[in-house]
């Protein structure tokens, strides 16, 4: 069995030249999802042992680089996007209808 590799990296330790798109997209997609701005805030690296969010989106980026994002993002802002994609329908619980406008907002990106 293959031992796992495992790195720690500083912020800047990143190259902004494969962060800026993934980023640029993803303002751009969170701007037109409900009609609102989209604030950028500070970016930050963190290392977590465990992830303590109601829902998680993995993008897998293929091409130039190859890897993953992770989207963390409690149960009230999963809705509120879910309802944005769903056209304005209220969102109360995270059913399958949900996951797959989860779905679809990470191909977006």
């Amino acid at each position: 069995m293959e031992e796992a590799l495992s790195y720690t990296l500083s912020l800047n330790d990143i190259d902004a030249e494969f962060v800026n798109p993934f980023l640029t997209a993803l303002h751009g997609t969170l701007s037109s999802l409900g009609n609102q701005e989209a604030l950028k805030g500070e970016v930050s690296l963190l290392k977590l042992d465990r992830y303590a969010n109601d829902t998680m989106i993995l993008i897998e980026i293929n091409g130039e680089i190859h890897g993953a994002v992770i989207l963390a993002m409690d149960a009230d802002t999963t809705k509120h996007i879910a309802s944005a994609l769903l056209h304005g329908i209220p969102v109360d619980t995270l059913d399958d209808m949900v996951k797959s406008s989860l779905d679809e907002f990470s191909m977006r990106i």
